[in-house]
Formats: structure tokens, C-alpha cells, sequence
């Protein structure tokens, strides 16, 4: 009997992996792993954000969506009040700087990616393999690298998944740079059943895409959460970027219009 690990990861993104279509507004796919030790995402965050959802929207219904939140947009219409606006960003930024986290991410530069010939190379697989790479040496420094621990992913589509569990299958198989079995195992979740993990990980994995394009822009978001990546202070470690020719390709520099950084936590 497989013993179970003390960690639960929820996987989301940033971005499109397409390669056909490259929007240079936002030329850059991100991959983010969330990672939760259980018994601190039972106890400390999940009630944190049902506490957060209760205050501003008066259920806990609400699916906490990246663009959606950024535009003000369908339930998020409320944050157009500029005091009820900075009282959720003020309390969704004390919330990610207190919950305990690890954040493992990688960043596929698809400009580059195309230029430099693996045009045919699909950047979330890519990104996937990274991942699941560096959170399995996380786990062998926690002494959990012999137990099975499930990796949470939204569904997006049934060939979509098909082809993702097809590569996380052979990734954890032993198709890696470690040369070693992974004892994780994928599981997909609908966006509607409303798993607070992955609505973390979606949080998070567009103020890295921003972060990574032009890291002299102001981004709070990046500042708080950074402290939470795998391997910091070392920021080349603790991003996987791919290719590794240079750091970035993009300086794009996208402002909202009063003039400041656009990230999730004004």
C-alpha cells in the first residue's frame, strides 16, 4: 500500500500554448504548481478564502478568476466602486502573503521557442515537464519522495487532458532529467466545482508572466509573492525559463490607464 504524501499540488496557467498565433502583447506561457501541505490548506487557507468570498459577495459560490477580477467584470463588477476595490485587493494581499506555500513555475518564452526551431514543441508539455521536475526534488527534500501525491489540474477540454495525462504520465514514468519514477498522480477538476487550489494558482501565475516580461515594472503582486517560490532568494533557480538563451524577450510594457502596473493585487 502506497504511503500518502503530506502535500497536495493545483496546477493553472498564464497565457496560450499556441504557437500559430503569438499575441506580443503577451508573447509568454506560465506554468505554476501550487503547493499545499494538506493539513495547512484544510486548516489556515481554504477558510481564508471562504472568509474572503463571504465578506465581499455574500456566498462562497464565487470562482476567484484572474482576467475576471483584473476587468471588474460579471461578479467582480463590484470592484468598479473604488472603496470596495481596495478593500478586497487590501484583503486578498494580506491573504497571499499569509498562507503557508510553495510555488514551483516555469515560463516558456514562445517567440523564442518558435525562432530557435522547436517551433513543433507544445509549451505547456514543456512547461509540465519542468514542473513536475522541480517539485519532485522539493518532495526529496522533504523526506516525501517515496510517498504519492496528487497533482491537481483543471480540465480544459477531453483531448486536451488526454494528451496532458499522456505526457504526466511518461514525465512521472521516468522520461525526465532525473532519471527517476515520480509517485504523483494527475487528477483534473472542472473550473465550476470551485477548488480554492486552483483558483490560487491562477492568481499567481499571471503576475510571474508579468514579472518575467519586463522585471523593471512595478509589480506588487510579484513582490508578494516571490518570498513563496521554491528556491528563492536565487530567482534563477527558482524559475524555470525556457528556452534558456536569454531570461526574457519581451520588455512590453503594459499599463492600466491611471499609469500603473497592471497586476492582480493593486
Amino acid at each position: 500500500m502506497e504511503i500518502a504524501s503530506d502535500y497536495v499540488v493545483y496546477v493553472d496557467e498564464s497565457g496560450d500554448h499556441s504557437l500559430t498565433l503569438i499575441d506580443q502583447l503577451y508573447p509568454v506561457f506560465v506554468l505554476v504548481f501550487c503547493i499545499f501541505k494538506k493539513v495547512d490548506y484544510a486548516n489556515i487557507v481554504s477558510p481564508l478564502f471562504k472568509h474572503l468570498k463571504l465578506k465581499f459577495f455574500g456566498h462562497d459560490l464565487t470562482i476567484l478568476h484572474t482576467r475576471e477580477i483584473r476587468k471588474s467584470r460579471n461578479e467582480f463588477s463590484i470592484l468598479l466602486n473604488e472603496n470596495t476595490r481596495l478593500g478586497f485587493f487590501s484583503h486578498l494581499n494580506q491573504i497571499m502573503e499569509e498562507i503557508p506555500l510553495t510555488i514551483v513555475a516555469s515560463v516558456v518564452d514562445k517567440q523564442e521557442l518558435k525562432e530557435n526551431g522547436s517551433g513543433l514543441s507544445n509549451p505547456y508539455h514543456l512547461a509540465l515537464g519542468f514542473c513536475l521536475e522541480k517539485t519532485m526534488m522539493f518532495f526529496r527534500e522533504e523526506e516525501q519522495g517515496n510517498r504519492k501525491t496528487f497533482v491537481i489540474v483543471e480540465a480544459r477540454g477531453k483531448e486536451e487532458d488526454r494528451q496532458l495525462k499522456s505526457v504526466f504520465q511518461s514525465v512521472v514514468d521516468g522520461e525526465n532529467s532525473l532519471g527517476i519514477k515520480m509517485p504523483m498522480q494527475i487528477r483534473f477538476a472542472n473550473k465550476q466545482t470551485n477548488v480554492i487550489g486552483l483558483q490560487i494558482a491562477d492568481l499567481i501565475a499571471h503576475p510571474i508572466g508579468r514579472h518575467l516580461m519586463n522585471s523593471s515594472q512595478s509589480n506588487r503582486s510579484y513582490e508578494i509573492l516571490k518570498k513563496k517560490l521554491w528556491k528563492w532568494p536565487n530567482e534563477e533557480m527558482a524559475i524555470k525559463i525556457h528556452p534558456e538563451k536569454r531570461k526574457t524577450s519581451v520588455t512590453t510594457e503594459v499599463l492600466t490607464p491611471t499609469g500603473h502596473s497592471q497586476s492582480i493585487y493593486p
